[in-house]
């Protein structure tokens, strides 16, 4: 484990946290259904990050192979936000 490497699992994980912040509370005023797949993809992005801080930290394997899943998770939630069909609250 570098020093490097802690660093930038922890500070994805702290962005990813505030992104799922800014757009819970943004699907929270609007209820729009692409916040909501924003929202959720942020939340994934959120586990693995905290996925990824627990590999640099304990240097497991376990961890480390369920990342690509989860990338896979978060780009499939993003294109279903761009995909959706316009709703009457959409514009």
């Amino acid at each position: 484990m570098t020093n490097f490497e802690a660093v930038t699992a922890a500070w994805i994980a702290v962005f990813a946290l505030a992104l799922f912040a800014v757009s819970l509370i943004s699907y929270m005023r609007n209820r729009n259904h692409r916040l909501l797949m924003i929202t959720l993809a942020f939340l994934v992005f959120l586990v693995k990050g905290i996925l990824m801080s627990l590999h640099v930290l304990t240097e497991s394997r376990l961890f480390k192979d369920h990342l690509a899943l989860l990338d896979l998770v978060v780009l499939l939630l993003l294109a279903a936000a761009v995909l959706l069909h316009r709703g009457v609250d959409d514009g």
